[in-house]
């Protein structure tokens, strides 16, 4: 894998595009695991990055509605029963 892919699929991943001097991450390897089979079978540099793209969005996306469904049906009915954040 060339080195400007994998600085774009760090991007694509949300994080701010590594300089290629940067230290690769611990589980860099790991996380192009199914990047590298994709490539092998034939898929576009373009379209693995478009994939991690809308992976890493529809977690990303996942994440903030159960943090909002934690807050809305857990936290603050809670809270306005009288409970302490540390009850909770």
């Amino acid at each position: 894998m060339s080195v400007d892919f994998v600085l774009s699929f760090e991007e694509a991943l949300g994080k701010v595009r590594p300089a290629p001097d940067d230290a690769a991450p611990a589980d860099l390897e790991e996380l192009l695991g199914s990047s590298r089979i994709g490539i092998e079978e034939g898929i576009d540099e373009v379209t693995v990055l478009r994939l991690a793209r809308v992976y890493a969005d529809g977690l990303r996306r996942i994440a903030e509605t159960e943090v909002d469904a934690w807050h809305r049906f857990i936290e603050m009915p809670r809270l306005e029963a009288g409970l302490s954040h540390s009850a909770l």
